[in-house]
């Protein structure tokens, strides 16, 4: 037992390379993802586990939701490749097979993934909000199969009872409780039908802005944001005697540098 928490904690250090281009492709990157040992295995195996569990909860698998897992798939690099021949994405598949006819009710499998990503972590919310989004795919395709108009889907777009009761256990194991879980459904409900979140786009123009890796804790975003401020205030190019252009520059750049910190703020009071 001892030496399987050490080779799990070994792991956890060891592919922070992969997790960190994971969390930007499922951000809306483009980032080549590079091998993640057996942190990609667990993912991979657990996360289409979990797609197939919940796609057969209602009792039936439709297209839409195939497709849903092969988006996934093309998503997370798990396509052939010379050095890969397609077997990521047959594992892929095989999970997804396995977890619709899965029929117990422990969470314990997402234990493993839990500590490979963190639990909390910016990574574990993007995995829950992939979820969260393929469970109100389901619940617009049933909606729109009733011939209900959007406007109809869009003010009633609660889960069904059994996607809600599993998705809220995972979010559990994943270290979201039940407040943070609703955000996150929230969050993807706003994103697809009103487009009101802030975009995976603008997150990482933020980042980017104050100089900071994605996925940086409240901490390291305060600490960057304190940093950027004192080192690009106008007022110390006032002191300098520059022309005015410049300052106004200055002027700019400071108020993108305040604008990038609250739109992580607003994200991360959104978890918690």
């Amino acid at each position: 037992m001892a030496t399987s928490n050490v080779i799990d904690l070994f792991c956890f250090v060891k592919h922070r390379p992969y997790k960190k281009a994971l969390l930007e492709r499922l951000s809306g990157g483009c980032l080549e993802i590079p091998s993640g040992g057996s942190t990609e295995l667990i993912l991979t195996d657990t996360l289409f586990f979990m797609l197939g569990k919940l796609a057969k909860l209602d009792g039936r698998v439709s297209k839409r939701e195939i497709m849903f897992a092969e988006q996934a798939i093309a998503k997370l690099g798990l396509y052939a490749s010379l050095n890969d021949s397609g077997n990521s994405r047959r594992r892929a598949i095989t999970s997804f097979e396995r977890g619709k006819v899965f029929s117990g009710e422990s969470f314990d499998f997402v234990d493993q993934l839990a500590f490979r990503v963190g639990k909390g972590s910016d990574l574990s919310w993007q995995i829950l909000r992939l979820l969260c989004e393929a469970a109100l795919l389901k619940k617009t395709s049933n909606e729109f199969s009733r011939s209900k108009t959007r406007r109809e889907v869009i003010l009633n777009w609660s889960l069904r009872l059994k996607d809600r009761v599993f998705l809220r256990g995972v979010a559990e194991k994943l270290g979201f409780n039940k407040a943070q879980f609703i955000a996150c459904c929230d969050e993807m409900h706003r994103e697809t039908y009103f487009g009101l979140s802030v975009s995976r786009e603008v997150a990482f123009d933020a980042y980017s802005i104050l100089e900071i890796e994605p996925g940086a804790e409240q901490e390291v975003i305060r600490k960057a944001y304190l940093k950027q401020m004192a080192k690009n205030h106008p007022d110390k190019l006032v002191a300098q005697d520059l022309n005015e252009e410049v300052i106004l520059r200055a002027k700019d750049h400071v108020n993108n540098i305040r604008n990038a910190y609250e739109i992580l703020c607003d994200r991360r009071r959104a978890r918690t």
